[in-house]
């Protein structure tokens, strides 16, 4: 039967060594579940390390939008354009520069949900709508309030479109399966 293969019984362990029990008595489930729960921290301190980098430098780039603020990318924006070029004060940032970086960064949210819905999603639903809704609710926004900030708040409104996209990926399926 299904429920005594060894494919199940080896899947039931599985889940119970997640779950922290140990099946030998000599401890070395438990050492090994202790070793990789270490594993597992350094990881997310690692991700949540990056993710706080990340976040910083978007909101740094996002603020120098503001023309009071223009300094504050200054000095990217001259190593981006190596040689050292002169950078009007007034931070005339050349188009292609920003929609090369805006679309990198589409790009990369854009990987991120695939990488949740490939990966996250069979594990844990849950936990990934939750990390879907952060990202998306942060970028839109940051995004969307400095648009508006700027004077371009039809971006504001089409921003909207790619939020429900997102949000709408986070709703469960309440369809029945009878």
């Amino acid at each position: 039967s299904l429920a005594t293969s060894p494919r199940s019984i080896s899947t039931l362990k599985s889940f119970t060594y997640l779950q922290g029990n140990c099946f030998q008595s000599d401890g070395t489930a438990f050492d090994e579940y202790q070793q990789k729960e270490m594993q597992m921290r350094h990881q997310q301190t690692m991700r949540k390390r990056a993710a706080w980098v990340t976040i910083g430098l978007g909101i740094l780039f996002a603020v120098s939008a503001l023309p009071a603020l223009h300094s504050a990318v200054e000095l990217f924006i001259q190593i981006v354009h190596w040689p050292f070029q002169d950078i009007p004060s007034d931070l005339d940032v050349p188009a292609p520069l920003l929609v090369a970086i805006s679309g990198g960064l589409m790009t990369g949210l854009g990987g991120m949900l695939w990488a949740l819905a490939q990966f996250v999603s069979p594990i844990s639903e849950e936990a990934a709508a939750r990390v879907t809704q952060v990202a998306a609710w942060t970028w839109f926004s940051t995004d969307s309030a400095m648009s508006i900030l700027v004077g371009a708040p039809m971006n504001a409104v089409i921003n909207l479109l790619f939020l429900a996209l997102m949000l709408v990926s986070c709703r469960p399926n309440t369809k029945s399966t009878e």
